[in-house]
C-alpha cells in the first residue's frame, strides 16, 4: 500500500524551558520556537522508523547544545492509523535546568596567566553555556598559540548548580621557546639559511616575541614582533620591525620598517590597526 505520512505533530516541553517560555523569557522562547521549526519529521512527510529515530536524535542534540545539557525525552509516541495511512506523533522533552556561565576552572597552567585564558571566553557571567560558545572558546585557545593541547567541557555533575556552572579547561602549555632552522635556495637570491625564534613569555610578561633572521648570498634580513596576549576585549597590542639588505645586479637596497598597532581576531573577521614608518636606501654600482 501507500507510504504512511505524518498527519499531526504534538511537540511539548517540561522543565525550565517550559516554565521560562511560559513567562515569555526571550531566550527560552527562541529555543522552543527554533526546536519546533527545525523538527525534521513534520506533517505531510513520509514516515519511517529510521526517520523517526533520526528526528528525535537531532532535536535532543539541539536542545542540549542550547544550554540544556541534561535534556531527555520524557515521552515519545507514534500512533499509526492503518486505514488512513497516517501517523500522529507525540513528543515531550524534559529540558532540565539551563546551564549558565559561572566560573572558569583551569588546570595545567605553568608559565602562562589564567587571565589570558579567561579573556578568550567572550561571554559574560550568567550567559547560557551553549555548544557554540564552548567550541568558539576552544578555537580561540588553539589559535592564540600558547597551548599544545586543549580540552573545554561543561561541568554537569551537579544539576542543582546549573545557574552558576563551571566551565572546565584542561591545558598543556606549548614550549616556552621554539627554534626553527631552515636552509634553501632561491632562483633570485641564491642560497640562504634562516632561524626563527618564538618566545611565549617575554621577560615574565604576558607577551609573545617572534624573531626571524635570514642570511643569504644576495639577501639578508631580520624581522621581529612583540605582541601582548589577548586582553578582555580580545585585542593584542604589537610592535614590530623589519630590516632587509638586498643585492641586485646593479644596485644594493637597504630598507627598514617599524610598525606599532593593535589587532583582534573575531573568528570571521580579523582587524589590524597600525601606524608604520618605512625607509629605504639604494646604492647603484656604477662600474657594473
Amino acid at each position: 500500500g501507500p507510504r504512511a505520512r505524518v498527519s499531526r505533530l504534538t511537540f511539548e516541553f517540561e522543565g525550565d524551558l517550559e516554565r521560562t517560555a511560559a513567562e515569555d523569557e526571550p531566550y527560552s522562547v527562541k529555543v522552543r520556537d527554533d526546536l519546533r521549526a527545525a523538527w525534521a519529521l513534520g506533517p505531510g512527510r513520509e514516515f519511517s522508523n529510521a526517520a523517526w529515530s533520526e528526528a528525535k536524535s537531532q532535536a535532543l542534540a539541539r536542545l542540549q547544545a542550547a544550554g540544556y545539557a541534561n535534556a531527555t525525552w520524557s515521552g515519545t509516541a507514534a500512533q499509526i492509523d492503518r486505514e488512513q495511512n497516517e501517523v500522529r506523533l507525540f513528543i515531550v522533552a524534559d529540558s532540565g535546568p539551563l546551564y549558565r556561565l559561572g566560573n572558569v576552572v583551569i588546570d595545567g597552567l605553568v608559565a602562562q596567566d589564567a587571565e589570558t585564558v579567561r579573556n578568550l571566553l567572550s561571554a559574560r557571567k550568567g550567559a547560557p553555556v551553549t555548544e557554540p560558545m564552548l567550541l568558539d572558546f576552544q578555537e580561540r585557545l588553539q589559535k592564540v598559540g600558547l597551548y599544545a593541547s586543549i580540552n573545554v567541557t561543561l561541568d554537569t555533575s551537579d544539576p542543582s548548580a546549573a545557574a552558576n556552572a563551571n566551565v572546565l579547561v584542561r591545558l598543556r602549555e606549548a614550549a616556552l621557546q621554539d627554534y626553527t632552522f631552515g636552509i634553501g635556495v632561491s632562483a633570485n637570491t641564491g642560497a640562504r639559511a634562516s632561524v626563527t625564534h618564538v618566545y611565549r613569555r617575554v621577560l615574565g610578561h604576558p607577551a609573545t616575541a617572534r624573531n626571524k633572521a635570514e642570511l643569504g648570498e644576495k639577501r639578508q634580513a631580520w624581522e621581529g614582533e612583540i605582541s601582548t596576549h589577548p586582553g578582555p576585549d580580545l585585542y593584542r597590542n604589537l610592535i614590530g620591525g623589519t630590516v632587509e639588505w638586498l643585492k641586485g645586479d646593479a644596485d644594493v637596497v637597504l630598507s627598514q620598517r617599524v610598525r606599532l598597532g593593535r589587532t583582534v581576531d573575531l573568528g570571521r573577521i580579523e582587524r589590524l590597526y597600525f601606524i608604520e614608518a618605512e625607509r629605504a636606501k639604494r646604492e647603484t654600482d656604477v662600474a657594473t
